[in-house]
């Protein structure tokens, strides 16, 4: 019933490897941008992070960086605006980035 979908989806993201991805997240980032949000589907092998940039170009370089590590499959910058806060004048680029990862070793394609 309803609780084994729910134990067998606590297990799908259990066996994610969240804790490397977030870190190589955080080590392709630099003093230019940071992450608001972060909304990960591990079923779908996919993440969404929101966050605020100093400026676009940081913003469109970052999906090279994060393809950059073996784990991800895809990096794509989703939206780009600017902030509407003016309490944001250190970051006045908001961004969406949508994250796709390579599916794990010994996991049916």
């Amino acid at each position: 019933g309803e609780e084994i979908l729910s134990i067998n989806s606590a297990i799908d993201d259990l066996d994610f490897p969240w804790l490397a991805v977030l870190n190589s997240i955080e080590r392709s980032t630099d003093d230019n941008l940071r992450f608001l949000q972060l909304d990960a589907d591990a079923r779908e092998k996919r993440m969404t992070l929101q966050g605020e940039a100093r400026n676009s170009i940081t913003v469109l370089e970052l999906p090279s960086r994060l393809r950059s590590n073996p784990a991800i499959a895809e990096a794509r910058v989703v939206s780009q605006s600017p902030a509407s806060n003016a309490d944001h004048h250190d970051f006045p680029v908001r961004f969406a980035l949508e994250v796709i990862f390579k599916a794990t070793e010994g996991e049916q394609p």
